[in-house]
């Protein structure tokens, strides 16, 4: 599947679910977000990073925050926030530390990321 097609779905799920980044909207992601964040393009790489915080929300979903600090979904987190590529997008490179710091601040991250990155999209 084409990524834009797919960043297109995912975001407007995350719209439909009114800001709910976990399950179902998983099942949009046809591609891999670490290949995408570091794109010239601005689209496929804000989709890539949202697409790490779905892959993260979804684990949590799944099981426990503590569970989804462990998973995979974490560790391309921690992969994305090592490289430069997502210090281009603020509220994303928030989302991310904050991903890794508590559920809370997690939380509060993803509405400013739903505010600046999908709303309007």
């Amino acid at each position: 599947m084409n990524e834009r097609i797919s960043i297109d779905r995912m975001l407007q799920e995350i719209r439909n679910y009114e800001g709910n980044f976990g399950d179902p909207i998983v099942d949009h992601i046809g591609f891999t977000p670490l290949e995408l964040i570091n794109s010239n393009d601005a689209q496929l790489a804000i989709g890539g990073g949202i697409a790490l915080l779905v892959n993260f929300c979804s684990h949590m979903d799944n099981s426990t925050y503590q569970d989804a600090l462990a998973s995979k979904a974490a560790d391309n987190i921690r992969v994305a926030l090592s490289g430069q590529a997502l210090q281009r997008y603020p509220a994303l490179f928030y989302a991310g530390q904050a991903a890794l710091d508590s559920e809370m601040a997690f939380n509060t991250a993803l509405e400013r990321v739903y505010r600046e990155y999908v709303e309007n999209a």
